[in-house]
């Protein structure tokens, strides 16, 4: 958690981790870094989860070949649930930017 210290407009804040004393940003540059910083993962787990969608709904299609449907119940609703979930996560920002 950054120290904020007042010396002026703009208000200011500094590190006191492992950077203690080097950086002092303005409140809108620290949040603009937050927004960045927490704003990669979300942008990029859609994508994973559709990455294991593909070999699950591969496993199913298979064994929906060999007529063993009973095994692609468990790959048909992992891939259902990966899609479903990726879903979901893509449309996070969306819903939070009108909170």
């Amino acid at each position: 958690m950054p120290r904020e210290f007042d010396v002026g407009a703009p208000l200011r804040y500094r590190c006191h981790g492992r950077l203690a004393g080097r950086l002092a940003v303005t409140a809108e540059a620290a949040q603009a870094d937050e927004a960045r910083r927490t704003g990669e993962p979300l942008r990029s787990l859609p994508r994973n989860h559709r990455e294991r969608a593909a070999p699950a709904g591969r496993m199913a299609e298979r064994e929906r070949g060999l007529h063993r449907d009973d095994l692609a119940d468990g790959p048909r609703r992992s891939t259902r649930g990966y899609e479903q979930d990726a879903e979901i996560i893509r449309r996070l920002p969306q819903q939070r930017r009108h909170l």
